[in-house]
């Protein structure tokens, strides 16, 4: 936790707040990229790729982030980590979870050892939101169990964050007819609208 106070000048606490704290990552990832296979709104697949720089044993679990207002879609995620699937080396997890709390956030525990500086995917299925998320930010983390009791459960080992894309969507449209009357020949219509990429 972090803790905030503000003081007198004669050294008495006039307010207090108390905020969650977060946890820091000693190592980052080589490589993390996230490639929509569409970017229309709705579900849709997304395949992420990453690169260690160490070794991720076996039991250790990966939390993928995507940002605040794209959702894991869970009823179907249509997870897989094959290389049919990724373009990238094959892996092993068990059931990926995703937690109703956050639905931007899903967790997986590895079966089998991912090498370092090897490339590996995982394909899934995420609701891609009607506006573009701010922060646009996603991000993919490494952690494993110690054994030791609460708060010391687990130890944070590497996380890296990558750029998200844009929804694919129309903004501001506008259609307006010139002659409002049924059937008319020949009626310019002004057609307005701009376009989240080029």
């Amino acid at each position: 936790f972090w803790k905030f106070e503000t003081m007198k000048p004669d050294g008495m606490s006039r307010d207090t707040a108390r905020y969650p704290g977060f946890f820091l990552y000693p190592y980052a990832f080589n490589s993390f990229q996230v490639f929509p296979q569409s970017r229309r709104v709705g579900p849709q697949l997304v395949i992420i790729r990453f690169i260690p720089a160490e070794r991720i044993p076996f039991d250790d679990i990966i939390r993928i982030r995507a940002p605040e207002g794209a959702y894991w879609y869970e009823t179907d995620l249509v997870f897989d980590t094959s290389n049919a699937a990724t373009n990238a080396y094959s892996f092993s997890t068990r059931t990926p979870e995703v937690v109703f709390a956050t639905p931007n956030v899903m967790t997986f525990q590895l079966s089998t050892t991912a090498e370092k500086q090897f490339e590996y995917g995982v394909r899934a299925r995420i609701i891609v939101p009607e506006s573009t998320p701010v922060p646009n930010r996603w991000w993919i983390e490494q952690y494993r169990q110690t054994g030791l009791p609460p708060p010391n459960n687990w130890r944070y080992i590497a996380s890296m964050g990558a750029e998200g894309f844009r929804t694919q969507v129309l903004m501001n449209s506008l259609l307006e007819p010139f002659n409002i009357v049924s059937e008319a020949w020949q009626n310019p219509t002004l057609v307005v609208f701009e376009a989240t990429e080029a």
